[in-house]
């Protein structure tokens, strides 16, 4: 996070004092660790960095073009297609149901040490719970096995959504997380392993959102090529939403992307249900002196 900063930040004093090539230089080197970010993290939180610094430098790029639009022939290079936010998806998906399965199998063998704490008189179960420790032991309503076998079962679930696409494993997994709401605490809880599954089902509905987010990933990028387009084409803001007609769009980006009445901001409709004005995607031309 702090390099990006050093290159956007960079840049955009580079550009301020009108030093061009020095701007794209480090605009290439944000382009370039973010590309590599994206193609190599396996964790989650790796990813959802990657995705973080990339649509800062997507801001930064836009931002540029509509002051600058001779800027936009060179600026396009940083904003060509990214690294398949499927197969992204699908490796943190992979490291999640790992730290998963894991964590798990820890569970299962501290239950077993306090297990046998407790049957020896000992404290690890608060007030001297001995029915706990008796459940646990014997593992009544508290499956290991069967409960690691769910996790894969989830997540080959989920892997398999995605190979309809982003927009589909969304859907599925919005769908999934609204079940979820409506039942609350019971969603998903089975009469064999109710442990088990009140683990695994119980952080299920927030995976959606980092979907979403993969999603916003693209649709912040085609939005910032519409901007640079729009500048270096020097399309009159009446005549914006005319042209924006006329351009091919994504499916994820279909009928998301729209201009505001005056024709100085470009606005995505994200996939993030959320207000924050960090997640918005608005690209904002400077008003006419």
């Amino acid at each position: 996070s702090d390099c990006s900063k050093w290159f956007l930040s960079g840049a955009v004093l580079a550009w301020s004092r009108q030093d061009r090539p020095r701007a794209m230089v480090l605009l290439g080197m944000a382009d370039r660790m973010n590309r590599t970010l994206l193609g190599g993290s396996h964790s989650l939180i790796g990813q959802m960095i990657a995705v973080r610094v990339t649509r800062n430098t997507f801001s930064t790029v836009s931002a540029l073009a509509v002051r600058d639009p001779g800027l936009g022939t060179a600026l396009m290079p940083l904003l060509a297609p990214l690294p398949d936010q499927v197969q992204s998806v699908k490796r943190w998906m992979v490291v999640e149901a790992a730290f998963q399965r894991g964590s798990i199998t820890e569970l299962a063998r501290l239950s077993d040490d306090q297990a046998a704490t407790a049957a020896v008189g000992g404290e690890a179960f608060p007030g001297g719970f001995e029915l706990h420790a008796w459940l646990f032991q014997r593992r009544i309503g508290w499956h290991p096995e069967r409960t690691a076998q769910a996790i894969d079962a989830q997540w080959l679930r989920s892997m398999r959504q995605l190979d309809n696409g982003l927009t589909a494993a969304i859907e599925a997994q919005s769908s999934e997380a609204a079940d979820s709401a409506r039942d609350g605490l019971w969603h998903g809880v089975t009469w064999v392993n109710p442990v088990g599954s009140v683990l695994v089902n119980v952080a299920r509905p927030a995976y959606a959102s980092y979907l979403a987010r993969h999603a916003d990933l693209e649709l912040h990028r085609e939005t910032a090529a519409l901007a640079v387009n729009a500048a270096s084409a020097s399309v009159p803001p009446a005549e914006r939403r005319a042209w924006l007609a006329r351009q091919p769009l994504s499916p994820l980006a279909r009928e998301r992307i729209a201009w505001s009445d005056d024709g100085l901001a470009l606005d995505a409709r994200t996939w993030q249900d959320t207000s924050s004005p960090r997640d918005a995607i608005q690209i904002r031309w400077p008003s006419p002196r």
